[in-house]
C-alpha cells in the first residue's frame, strides 16, 4: 500500500448491520474507484462467529482490515485467547490483520514475514493469500511523547509489521500536534498510521494523512447524524468507531484528504465548541474553486495559548485562523500586530499567519462589527421587507427582550475590561518576536486596497448615522460591534442577561 488510502468502520452492531453497512459501501462507485477499505470491527458485533467472519469477509476480501479491538485498547473484546484466534483464522483472507499490543496475539499466532503458523501454518511459498499485518496501540488514557510514538514504530516493525499504528487519547491542546510531529520525523518508508482520538485531536484526522499517516479511518454515515462535540453530522454515536472520527464524505468530497500534501496551507476554525461550524464546508470548497493548496479544519481547544504556541510549531504551514468563542480575547493577547476594531473590542475574530516561518507573525483582525454595519447598511439602502421583520420579530421573542436588562449606553465612551496583565502579554512573545516588535504590538494592520476607517462619529453621514441600535450581549463580538457601529454615527444601547 503506497498511499494514502479511506477506510471505513464497519460496526454493526448485528452481522446483518455490518452486512448493509459493507453494501452500502461497496455500492458507492467513488468508493471502488478510490479502493476504499472496510475496517471489520469484529469486537463491536454482539453475534459474531468464525463462520459469520467468513462469510463478511467473502464479501469484499480485497478490501477489509479485521480488527478485534482488546477491551484494555479501547474495543468490546474479552473473550479469551483460543477463541480470538479462531476468528482470526475464519479471516484469513482479509487484506489485512490489526492485531492490539496488549492482546497477547502477536506471538500466538506466530505472525511473521512469510508465515501465519496460527491460521495453519500456510505461507507466502503456498500460494495462499497472506493477510498484511498493522500492529497497533491505543492508548486511551492519553498521548505518549514523540520519542516513544517513533520507538513503538520500530518496535513494530521489528515484530514484523507491514504497517504500524499508534493512536491516543488526546486530552489537552499539545497532544494532536505530538502526534503530527511523530509522524513528520518519521524517516523511513515503512508505513505508519498516527491518530490522536477524540475532539481535541479531531484535526490530526485530517492533517495526519498529508505528513503521511497511510489509512485514514471514518465513519460511514448511514444516519442522519446526532450532532456531539467531535462527531459533527457524521454517523449516529453508535456506529463511530473511535471519538472524533468524520465519515468518508466529509474526509473525501469536503477536505480532500488525497489531493493535499505538506505543501498545503493550514487554515481553521478555533474555539469550543466547534464540530457543529460549516466553515470547512465553505471554505475549503472555495479553496477548491479557486485552485488554492489549503485546507480548512476544526481545532477544537480547552486553551488557546496552548494551542497557538503549538500550531505555530506543527510540520505544516498555518496560514490562519478564524477565531470564535470563547477564544476570543485570548486570541487577543496573542497577537503582535492588531487593527484598530480589535484594539478597541479586546477581541480577534480573524488571525492571518506571516508566510515566512522565521518571522513568527501573527495579525489580529476583528471583522464583526464591520459586517453587522454593512448588513444593516445594505438593508437601509434596499429596504427591510416584511418576511425579514417577521424573523426578527420571533428572533426577539426566543431571547426575550424585555426581561434584558440595560448595562450601558452609547455614545460614552465604553469601559474597558479584562485589561492585558503583564504575564499574559508576555506569554511565549519572547520567542517569536524581538523587542523592537513587542513595542509596535499595537501598530494598525490595515489593508491598503480597504477603505480608510471612519475616525470618529462626527464625520459619520451614511445611511446609519443617528439611527438607535440595540445590542443584545456585552461580549467580545459586541464590543467589536459597536465600535464600528459608532463610527457610522449610531446612538447605542448595549444589553446583557447578566
Amino acid at each position: 500500500m503506497s498511499r494514502m488510502r479511506y477506510c471505513v468502520c464497519i460496526t454493526g452492531p448485528t452481522v446483518d448491520d455490518a452486512r448493509r453497512q459493507m453494501e452500502s459501501v461497496m455500492a458507492d462507485p467513488d468508493a471502488r474507484g478510490d479502493g476504499v477499505l472496510m475496517e471489520l470491527r469484529a469486537d463491536r458485533i454482539t453475534d459474531i462467529t468464525p463462520e459469520l467472519v467468513t462469510e463478511l469477509v467473502n464479501l469484499a476480501q480485497e478490501c477489509i482490515i479485521f480488527t478485534l479491538r482488546s477491551s484494555e485498547e479501547g474495543g468490546n473484546c474479552s473473550l479469551p485467547n483460543d477463541e480470538r484466534i479462531a476468528l482470526y483464522q475464519a479471516a484469513a483472507d482479509a487484506a489485512y490483520w490489526d492485531i492490539d499490543e496488549s492482546s497477547g496475539l502477536w506471538d500466538a499466532l506466530a505472525i511473521k514475514k512469510g508465515s501465519v503458523a496460527g491460521a495453519g501454518g500456510s505461507n507466502s511459498q503456498s500460494g495462499q493469500h497472506i493477510p498484511q499485518r498493522i500492529l497497533s496501540r491505543h492508548d486511551i488514557q492519553g498521548t505518549e511523547t514523540v520519542g516513544n510514538i517513533l520507538s513503538w514504530y520500530i518496535k513494530a516493525f521489528s515484530h514484523g509489521a507491514d504497517i504500524a499504528k499508534y493512536a491516543g487519547m488526546a486530552v489537552d491542546d499539545a497532544d494532536g500536534f505530538t502526534v503530527l510531529h511523530a509522524l513528520d520525523q518519521w524517516r523511513s518508508h515503512a508505513q505508519v498510521i498516527g491518530i490522536a482520538m477524540g475532539g481535541l485531536g479531531r484535526h490530526t484526522r485530517i492533517l495526519g494523512p498529508l505528513l503521511g499517516s497511510a489509512i485514514a479511518y471514518c465513519a460511514g454515515g448511514w444516519d442522519d447524524a446526532q450532532e456531539q462535540e467531535g462527531t459533527q453530522r457524521t454517523a449516529e454515536a453508535g456506529t463511530l468507531a473511535a471519538p472524533g472520527q468524520y465519515t468518508l464524505h466529509e474526509l473525501r468530497d469536503v477536505f480532500c484528504l488525497s489531493s493535499h500534501s505538506t505543501r498545503t496551507r493550514v487554515y481553521g476554525i478555533v474555539g469550543n465548541p466547534v464540530a457543529h461550524s460549516l466553515s470547512p464546508l465553505l471554505h475549503n470548497r472555495i479553496f477548491r474553486h479557486f485552485g488554492i493548496d489549503a485546507i480548512y479544519v476544526h481545532f477544537a481547544v480547552q486553551d488557546f495559548m496552548t494551542f497557538i504556541r503549538e500550531a505555530r510549531r506543527m510540520p505544516l504551514r498555518l496560514g490562519g485562523l478564524s477565531v470564535t468563542a470563547p477564544c476570543k480575547h485570548d486570541a487577543y493577547h496573542a497577537c503582535q500586530l492588531l487593527d484598530d476594531a480589535s484594539e478597541t473590542a479586546e477581541a480577534v475574530n480573524t488571525i492571518i499567519a506571516e508566510a515566512s516561518i522565521s518571522t513568527r507573525i501573527l495579525s489580529g483582525f476583528n471583522t464583526d462589527g464591520q459586517a453587522v454595519a454593512e448588513v444593516l447598511e445594505s438593508h437601509l439602502r434596499e429596504g427591510i421587507d416584511e418576511h425579514f421583520l417577521e424573523q426578527l420579530e420571533d428572533v426577539l421573542r426566543e431571547t426575550e427582550v424585555a426581561q434584558v436588562k440595560p448595562v450601558a449606553e452609547c455614545p460614552r465612551p465604553m469601559q474597558q475590561t479584562d485589561a492585558e496583565t503583564p504575564e499574559a502579554a508576555s506569554l511565549d512573545r519572547g520567542a517569536w518576536v524581538d523587542e523592537t516588535q513587542q513595542q509596535s504590538r499595537r501598530e494598525e494592520v490595515q489593508d491598503p486596497t480597504e477603505p480608510s476607517p471612519i475616525q470618529s462619529p462626527a464625520g459619520a453621514q451614511g445611511v446609519l448615522h443617528d439611527k438607535k441600535v440595540l445590542i443584545l450581549g456585552a461580549g467580545g463580538a459586541a464590543r467589536a460591534i459597536a465600535h464600528s457601529l459608532r463610527q457610522r454615527g449610531c446612538a447605542l444601547t448595549i444589553s446583557n442577561r447578566t
